[in-house]
């Protein structure tokens, strides 16, 4: 028969390898830092993570799934800097900032539907600071680009040029004064009296008697 062995566990207590060994390891979420890690190791073919094997942290999607619950990482864009605040130097905002930058990187490029959720949360941000006239001049180029803001992102106004149709002056048609009806009448009589006089005179000749028929007709 083996004799069983005992050893010392982290609170001094002495117990057997059997009951060390049913002890759970406290198991935790993984942070920003090791998401972003794990997921550019497994897609990006990245370096493998220290935490990659350490059965103790537990991936987001995996931790959500155990505890039946979406838990959701609260998304804090660093505070833009003001001399006047020490909270907002980069000194003192470093862990904000690393987290944030991590983000926005996972943001940039999500592989996953957890990624996707985040990456929204994030953009919900930035346009929340966008739509503040005070916080906007403080967003970044990387910024403006996730939400489309950014110069390079905005369409050229198209400006038509005005064509002008040419102008075609109307032909304008003389106009022809209306001959009264009675001068109308007045001239056919006095045509009429010229070519009967005139046919009399190729017959009978201009003189004699075409000169009394003259005041005749």
């Amino acid at each position: 028969m083996s004799k069983e062995k005992f050893m010392v566990d982290l609170d001094g207590n002495i117990k057997s390898e059997a009951e060390v060994a049913k002890i759970k390891v406290k198991k935790r979420e993984e942070n920003l830092t090791e998401r972003f890690e794990r997921l550019h190791h497994t897609y990006d073919g990245g370096p493998k993570p220290k935490h990659y094997d350490d059965k103790s942290i537990v991936d987001q999607e995996k931790w959500r799934s155990m505890n039946g619950l979406e838990k959701k990482t609260p998304v804090m864009r660093p505070k833009p800097f003001k001399n006047d605040d020490p909270t907002t130097y980069p000194s003192q905002q470093k862990k904000r900032i690393g987290t944030w930058e991590i983000m926005m990187e996972l943001a940039k490029n999500p592989k996953s539907k957890d990624d996707r959720i985040q990456a929204k949360e994030i953009r919900q941000t930035i346009y929340k600071h966008w739509n503040n006239p005070k916080d906007r001049k403080n967003l970044g180029e990387d910024e403006l680009k996730l939400i489309g803001k950014h110069p390079s992102q905005r369409k050229p106004l198209e400006v038509k040029p005005i064509v002008i149709p040419a102008v075609t002056a109307p032909i304008v048609k003389p106009v022809v004064p209306e001959i009264p009806i009675e001068e109308r009448i007045k001239s056919y009589v006095e045509n009429k009296k010229q070519q009967q006089i005139e046919n009399l005179e190729n017959r009978y000749g201009r003189g004699g008697l075409m000169t009394a028929l003259k005041d005749l007709i």
